[in-house]
């Protein structure tokens, strides 16, 4: 099996390194199962030197696709704003745009994370019983992260436990996720971001295309940086 990871860095360089580890853990780990694991990693518009950086991790590490994906927009921290969403919207359709024809399995994964190997693993291994699937996404013990794109029935996740009412130890069917997802291979061909909603409008396009989004509350990556 085949895994493409893509993830995009816009002045990255203090966490790169942490990024990195973490994918030679994830190689590893797929190695070690007979899998393989390919990057397709965008960069642009950056001033401390993150696309020379990137080369230079990815050069005889990784099997890795870096494209430019400048916009010359402005930087935004975390917050829903109609530019900032049509920004990205434009990088994550450019590296969808270019998943290898060979991928079985796509994962998207934000750069900033904090996870392990072994937690990608669980999400990709569910992925032969869901379409796709995504972890919690927490900023702290007690505190969800992604409180923008994680919803259900209509409604939003909420940084404070019990962080959704329909949320068990179960896996549980979403109307979209964010920051990891992971899904199958065709529909990463097929679904687009749009530049009104960005991964929620991704996640409503995979179920226009017959797939669905599923979450493994019992699986959590950090957000870090």
């Amino acid at each position: 099996m085949n895994v493409t990871i893509i993830s995009a860095f816009r002045n990255s360089v203090s966490y790169l390194e942490r990024y990195f580890e973490q994918m030679d853990d994830l190689q590893a780990s797929l190695m070690r199962r007979g899998d393989a694991l390919q990057l397709t990693l965008g960069y642009g518009d950056s001033t401390d030197g993150t696309g020379a950086a990137l080369f230079d991790e990815c050069s005889h590490r990784f099997c890795a696709h870096l494209l430019d994906v400048s916009h010359g927009g402005p930087l935004f921290g975390s917050i829903e704003n109609a530019q900032r969403f049509k920004q990205l919207a434009f990088i994550g359709n450019r590296l969808l745009d270019n998943v290898p024809a060979e991928a079985d399995v796509v994962g998207i994964v934000e750069s900033d994370l904090l996870w392990r190997a072994e937690t990608l693993l669980s999400l990709i291994d569910h992925l032969a019983h869901v379409p796709a699937v995504a972890p919690m996404v927490m900023d702290g013990p007690e505190s969800f992260y992604d409180v923008f794109a994680f919803r259900k029935n209509g409604v939003r996740f909420r940084k404070q436990p019990p962080f959704h009412p329909w949320l068990g130890s179960d896996l549980v069917q979403l109307d979209s996720a964010g920051s990891v997802l992971l899904m199958r291979a065709e529909l990463a061909r097929k679904a687009r971001f749009n530049d009104e909603e960005v991964i929620v409008g991704l996640c409503k396009d995979i179920y226009a295309h017959g797939g669905a989004v599923w979450l493994d509350p019992m699986r959590a990556v950090q957000h870090g940086a």
